[in-house]
């Protein structure tokens, strides 16, 4: 049994096949998703400061798999 369940909304599916053609982001995000799915946040290296999210997104997690690439 996995640590999360992944959920992928349209807006995620459109962003995601933007990344197909970076090699690099795209084998970040992967890996991330194996991290959420075998122990969830507690994988996920401190390099890519995972933290808890505020406001709106309360009790949602975020990561930065590049500078320029977030994962809610």
């Amino acid at each position: 049994m996995s640590a999360y369940q992944l959920t992928y909304s349209s807006k995620f599916k459109k962003d995601f096949k933007k990344i197909q053609n970076n090699a690099k982001a795209l084998e970040k995000t992967t890996t991330v998703f194996k991290y959420l799915l075998e122990g969830g946040v507690s994988l996920v290296p401190k390099k890519m400061r995972p933290h808890l999210l505020i406001g709106n997104y309360k009790d949602h997690w975020e990561c930065h798999i590049l500078p320029d690439l977030l994962l809610i």
